[in-house]
């Protein structure tokens, strides 16, 4: 997740992280930010493994890069809300298409795991969040039914 194959490569991740990285991180936070890239550039580079062994048949590529980590970051967008995190997602998924039969040394599989796990990992953090925030707002037992959402 911390390689990459020269300078162009590293543009176009920064490009990436550029276009929503900003935007996800003040949608979850720096900590529940750096976890998810973390998770989802492993979860991209299982994804790619799966698919690169079991049904291209070129799990012999050596996979280095961001690919998966800066796709679970635009992942955290797209489960926040943005729409325009789901355009590059369908770009990817025409890009994988397209890849595989004309041999493109891009593992835009996981680039496509990683987003998935981005957007799951991101849904899941929100599911938490808002059970917390739901057992410290529910009302005390007392009688006066004054809560959170009104009388």
């Amino acid at each position: 997740m911390f390689i990459h194959s020269g300078i162009a490569h590293l543009a176009f991740n920064i490009l990436a992280l550029a276009y929503l990285g900003g935007y996800a991180e003040r949608s979850v936070g720096i900590p529940r930010y750096i976890l998810i890239y973390i998770l989802a550039g492993i979860a991209g580079a299982l994804f790619h493994s799966v698919i690169a062994s079991y049904v291209l048949g070129s799990g012999h590529v050596i996979l280095i890069g961001a690919s998966g980590a800066i796709s679970g970051v635009l992942g955290i967008a797209a489960a926040a809300g943005n729409a325009r995190a789901y355009y590059w997602l369908i770009l990817q998924i025409v890009f994988a298409i397209f890849g595989s039969f004309a041999a493109i040394p891009i593992a835009f599989t996981a680039h496509i795991g990683g987003f998935i796990a981005g957007v799951f990992l991101t849904k899941l953090f929100i599911g938490i969040e808002r059970k917390k925030r739901a057992k410290y707002l529910r009302p005390s037992g007392n009688n006066n039914h004054d809560t959170w959402w009104g009388k």
